[in-house]
């Protein structure tokens, strides 16, 4: 049997991921590819998801520096240019955007990720509270667009725009009595994925800007 240790099976995994999804991986699979007894992975990590977290996370690994060679003005410049890098690096992986949505996982770049976001907040003069705050609401958006989006491009290229064509079908035959706004709107609906993300980002970051500068609230 193939001599295995973290690194060789990671990068597995990372592969498996990349080529089939994370439907495709299991202990089963995972061990046919490496020529080993699937048990064996356990001498390695602790269950699937701990493997699973390690291999989306190496994805990860030039996300900070990435963001960081970027220029930025300010700080919340900083913020934005690092969710931009962190959507564009997981819509190129759909399966560690897919692993990444279903909860933070703790591993090395994951962590530096979270630091530099939490760094950048607390160094645009927003109390400890709203650091926080911003970082949850900026982090699930980048995260949960780019598993969102990866999901809808999923097969042929044209089949995002075919049930896009669908749905703003569905929306423009509703009761225009009733639903005035949907029916209007209609032929508008599902703008450009990269077009939504930057909307929202860019209006998360004039609200935390706005807030800093003494103006606005946050509820809840």
């Amino acid at each position: 049997m193939r001599r295995l240790n973290r690194a060789t099976i990671v990068a597995a995994v990372t592969e498996m991921l990349e080529r089939q999804g994370v439907e495709a991986v299991s202990t089963r699979t995972i061990g046919a590819a490496l020529d080993v007894h699937p048990t064996a992975l356990y001498r390695h990590f602790r269950d699937m998801d701990e493997l699973l977290r390690e291999a989306a996370d190496s994805i990860l690994a030039g996300v900070v520096e990435s963001a960081a060679a970027q220029a930025s003005v300010d700080s919340l410049d900083g913020v934005g240019a690092l969710c931009r890098t962190l959507r564009a690096v997981l819509i190129d992986h759909p399966g560690a955007a897919r692993v990444m949505s279903s909860g933070p996982s703790r591993m090395t770049n994951e962590r530096a990720l979270t630091e530099r976001l939490l760094g950048l907040l607390s160094e645009s003069g927003l109390t400890d509270d709203e650091v926080v705050r911003a970082y949850h609401a900026l982090i699930e958006f980048t995260v949960g667009s780019a598993a969102i989006d990866t999901m809808d491009r999923a097969g042929a290229p044209d089949e995002a725009d075919a049930r896009h064509r669908t749905w703003r079908a569905d929306y423009l035959v509703a009761p225009p009595d009733r639903f005035p706004h949907t029916t209007r709107l209609a032929a508008s609906m599902y703008p450009s994925q990269n077009d939504q993300f930057a909307f929202g980002l860019n209006l998360m970051i004039c609200g935390l800007r706005e807030r800093v500068r003494g103006r606005g609230t946050f509820t809840g």
